[in-house]
């Protein structure tokens, strides 16, 4: 990529691919020894990229062997948004919001071992917040579910999600792309289902008119 060329890109402001325009390039190489002859060479590009949308500017970097793109990585800074905060998270209690935004900033840098860790931290707080302290996940979705916060269904989709938290704290397992975004549906829909939802229904009732009696017909 040369400078004044540009690129489609994921924009994290317009939150889809736009048209980016390179305003500054630097190549270098490496050269890949065998034997003490050149058999190739590691080539690094320094990029910077300007949205034709929104104007916002972003770094990226890319390094591939001998430009082959099979054998490449690439970076970005700020880094590429994997998943949008939703509106509501700033409606969270303090705890919880303090996770979120922790979880947020771990699935833009990639780190799904940390939003799996994350997660399950989340729903432990909003059990004790809700149902108060219990002796185990599976007790406190119960509760959860007996409460009414949440369905069986969603209580079982629940336990999906802190069985994997669980496996990443304990085994280390480390979900895969899609199945750290199946995770996250399942958290942001608690949330949604235990506080936000909850709020938003009281604001519309509260501006809600009120329907006026009808006078009774005069005979």
């Amino acid at each position: 990529m040369t400078k004044n060329k540009t690129r489609r890109l994921f924009c994290n402001n317009c939150l889809f691919l736009t048209s980016h325009d390179c305003l500054y390039c630097l190549t270098d190489s490496e050269p890949v020894m065998s034997r003490g002859q050149r058999v190739d060479d590691w080539l690094h590009y320094w990029e910077v990229y300007k949205c034709r949308g929104c104007g916002s500017v972003s770094f990226r970097y890319y390094l591939s062997l001998g430009g082959d793109p099979d054998i490449a990585t690439e970076e970005y800074y700020p880094p590429r948004i994997a998943r949008k905060t939703p509106a509501w998270a700033d409606d969270m209690p303090g705890e919880i919001q303090s996770y979120l935004t922790q979880v947020y900033a771990a699935l833009h840098a990639n780190s799904r071992w940390l939003v799996s860790c994350g997660v399950r931290s989340i729903v432990d707080s909003v059990i004790r917040d809700k149902v108060g302290d219990q002796n185990s996940f599976k007790d406190g979705i119960a509760e959860l579910v007996g409460e009414g916060f949440i369905g069986k269904k969603e209580g079982d989709h629940l336990a999906v999600a802190i069985d994997a938290g669980s496996a990443s704290i304990h085994r280390g397992y480390t979900p895969s792309e899609k199945e750290t975004n199946k995770v996250m549906d399942i958290v942001e829909h608690l949330l949604q289902a235990t506080y936000s939802l909850d709020a938003a229904a009281k604001i519309v009732k509260a501006h809600t008119p009120t329907r006026k009696k009808r006078e009774p017909k005069k005979k």
